[in-house]
């Protein structure tokens, strides 16, 4: 409820009326549309800089990350399809990496932000999925004719490339579970 607390704290001093439970809290907006944030799309890194994903029932969801010194960043969540909807299916941090995979009305998105910069890492329908003790995510996408995506995301650099999914059946460390059944962990 800490983390609640304090992103409660910012959305009440923007000039919302909000309500907060145990597991979200909820408010309208300037256009009186319903917002929200559940305890579940929020995560905290080990320098205290807390990020959580905003969700709007027209589409207008933003990720948002509070820093230690009250400094606030917004980013709207890019879309071709807002209107539909937008889910959050994973927010987490690999260090000061942050990595939020979305769903639109046709497709995945996985992003990362760091230092202020937005990078859109992978836009596609993935149906498996690894992330690794390594910081590699491994992603297989709808019809992806033996190829997958590697995101490696160590302190230095980000790194996205296309491995033969051969490649990563001989790697004992790597399984690729199903989208969903990942979403449920």
């Amino acid at each position: 409820m800490d983390i609640l607390k304090k992103i409660d704290d910012v959305i009440y001093q923007e000039g919302f009326e909000t309500k907060l439970t145990e597991n979200d809290i909820e408010w309208k907006d300037a256009f009186g549309a319903e917002c929200y944030v559940t305890k579940f799309e929020t995560v905290q890194n080990k320098d205290g800089t807390i990020a959580w994903f905003q969700n709007n029932e027209i589409g207008k969801c933003f990720v948002r990350l509070l820093y230690q010194n009250y400094t606030t960043f917004n980013w709207r969540v890019y879309s071709n399809h807002s209107d539909w909807g937008i889910d959050c299916n994973h927010i987490c941090w690999f260090g000061n990496k942050l990595i939020i995979i979305y769903r639109e009305k046709h497709l995945h998105y996985l992003v990362k932000i760091e230092n202020f910069n937005i990078d859109i890492l992978f836009i596609g329908l993935i149906t498996h999925i690894c992330i690794t003790e390594e910081n590699v995510i491994y992603i297989k996408q709808k019809d992806n004719k033996g190829i997958l995506q590697r995101i490696y995301l160590n302190i230095y650099q980000t790194s996205v490339n296309s491995v033969p999914e051969e490649y990563i059946e001989k790697m004992p460390d790597v399984h690729l579970e199903k989208f969903e059944e990942f979403l449920l962990d």
